[in-house]
């Protein structure tokens, strides 16, 4: 199996995607085709408890990795992070809740009844378009301690509990503080 890279510059995605494909088939009708895109914008952490059939969200949070402040300098992989995030604005959190929505019947279609935290990546466009681009079976590492401080816990054991066995989710409140 080999692996091919094209950069277009000043060309629309959209636009030259047809043709990739198309060359790509042509050398291998059975070949797997790939095709990832730059997106450039803020990035938010968003964690949900699902119990195999709805969700509940916990909170989104900011992961700031340059070393700089303004999002500047080198990638440190994770120097610390915030929420909540300015990002996460009214239409950003419909958008995700909309993929949730969509999300766990998904999984349920295709067999796989999912239980657990489910950590979305997001990173919002251009266009203000919440598009994800990353999906982990795991809180994300340190977004999930920062999300912690912004919930009252109250109940998170039982819904810990509750997430496991499959049973209705507790709702999840932000603290007074936040």
């Amino acid at each position: 199996m080999g692996f091919a890279t094209w950069v277009f510059r000043d060309r629309s995605y959209r636009e030259i995607l047809p043709n990739v494909q198309k060359a790509a088939l042509a050398s291998d009708p059975k070949a797997l085709f790939y095709s990832e895109r730059f997106i450039s914008g803020p990035e938010i952490s968003a964690h949900f408890l699902c119990n195999g059939r709805e969700w509940v969200f916990m909170g989104a949070a900011r992961d700031y990795k340059k070393i700089k402040d303004g999002d500047q300098g080198i990638n440190t992989s994770g120097a610390g992070t915030y929420a909540p995030s300015e990002a996460w604005t009214p239409d950003i959190q419909e958008q995700v809740f909309g993929y949730m929505d969509r999300l766990l019947p998904y999984l349920g279609m295709l067999g796989m009844e999912y239980r657990g935290v489910l950590y979305l990546g997001i990173i919002v466009d251009e266009y203000g378009t919440a598009q994800v681009i990353e999906i982990n079976t795991r809180p994300g590492c340190p977004e999930f301690l920062t999300i912690l401080d912004t919930i009252d816990t109250s109940n998170l054991l039982e819904n810990f509990y509750r997430t496991c066995n499959g049973l209705p989710l507790l709702d999840i409140k932000q603290k007074e503080t936040y």
